[in-house]
């Protein structure tokens, strides 16, 4: 008995060895989670006739490490580069575009995004909050079937 035992575990051990060893589900760094399009659901600038409730026609894409912007309908604007630090209380987000740097915060949360940038080269925003020099904008991301080609 022992001997077929033996026997059977002597024939399995290869097949035990040589299985993959599954491998661990890397996690999406911010960057590559905010890849893709978004469109402003709102916005909250809090001032102004509108109380601040600007458009939400800005709408931008991250793609090979660029954020394109743009409004309505139109094709876009020049690319802007962007430097994340997820390891900071609020995340930050750094756009740089001709050589000017817009510090804002972010906060990812599955398809939807809040970022806040200064108004008027305002110091960086500390709050998820418009107004006293902050423009804060929610933005959703769209489904894959819905992007431009």
């Amino acid at each position: 008995m022992r001997a077929r035992l033996f026997a059977v575990v002597l024939m399995l051990a290869p097949a035990l060895v040589a299985a993959p060893v599954p491998k661990a589900v890397a996690k999406k760094t911010d960057a590559e989670l905010l890849e893709g399009r978004w469109e402003c659901v709102t916005l909250d600038g809090g001032s102004g006739p509108d109380g601040g409730k600007g458009s939400t026609d800005y709408w931008f894409t991250v793609r090979d490490g660029k954020l394109y912007t743009g409004v309505g309908e139109s094709k876009g604007y020049d690319a802007v580069t962007f430097k994340l630090d997820p390891d900071q209380s609020p995340k930050r987000i750094d756009i740089t575009s001709g050589g000017v740097v817009l510090p804002c915060i972010y906060k990812l949360e599955d398809d939807t995004l809040t970022w806040c940038h200064p108004q008027d080269r305002q110091p960086r925003p500390t709050e998820f909050k418009g107004g006293n020099g902050c423009y804060c904008f929610l933005f959703k991301r769209v489904p894959d079937e819905k992007k431009d080609k």
